[in-house]
């Protein structure tokens, strides 16, 4: 495992100069074509492994067992969700995510959404006890955000501008309640601490703001710093 700079070093001592933005390119190859990905963060900084010494090989699959599983997994984790969305998120073509789902239907519950659409969840989920009100802080790449082509089941439309400006996809950190996105965030990194400055798209009580402090302790605990939430 290598920082960005270590590796940087090695092509520096290798005769290869990373300056001008080539190594950056060189590292993006190297990750297209296999050879590397991207390990756990050094502090602030991007690490990189060997992909075989990384990701276990996995045993070739036919096309429909691969098309199957792909669909019972997506639903299986975000469900209840549309066909469009596992065709968006997977990048098939709306053929292959038909027969996926086909392929996967016996495991799955159809359900009814807005509109009388056509949403799929895995049987497991439909049986099981909603999940207790909960408050997160997302980071901005999260499934709940990148995993659907329609989101307004979790953003309200008139907020999607500010969960990614520009429509660009850079997505901003989100504070989600019950399953509802309710305002942004972004952090501070200090010695000692962390600073999270909170913006919510409405104001919210103090109690829907205390609910916070409980994700906030979980990210003090990965951190190995304290978390201090400031409501902008």
């Amino acid at each position: 495992m290598l920082t960005r700079a270590a590796l940087f070093a090695e092509l520096e001592r290798g005769g290869i100069a990373p300056t001008g933005q080539r190594g950056i390119h060189i590292l993006q190859r190297l990750s297209m074509e296999g050879l590397l990905c991207f390990g756990p963060h050094d502090a602030k900084q991007p690490t990189f492994v060997l992909l075989d010494e990384w990701v276990p090989a996995a045993p070739a699959m036919e096309r429909d067992d691969a098309l199957r599983t792909l669909a019972e997994r997506y639903f299986g984790g975000h469900g209840p969700a549309r066909l469009r969305d596992f065709a968006g998120w997977t990048g098939l073509t709306m053929a292959d995510a038909r027969r996926g789902l086909a392929l996967a239907e016996p495991l799955l519950e159809r359900v009814r959404g807005e509109d009388d659409e056509e949403l799929w969840m895995a049987r497991d989920d439909a049986a099981a006890e909603a999940p207790a009100q909960r408050a997160h802080l997302l980071p901005g790449f999260d499934e709940l955000m990148l995993g659907y082509k329609d989101r307004s089941a979790s953003l309200p439309a008139e907020h999607a501008a500010r969960v990614c400006p520009g429509g660009n996809g850079m997505f901003s950190n989100t504070l989600v309640a019950d399953g509802r996105v309710v305002g942004t965030w972004k952090r501070t990194t200090r010695a000692s601490m962390v600073r999270v400055e909170a913006t919510s798209f409405a104001p919210l009580p103090t109690r829907e703001r205390e609910r916070f402090e409980a994700p906030a302790a979980r990210l003090a605990h990965f951190l190995g710093v304290p978390v201090t939430i400031v409501w902008q």
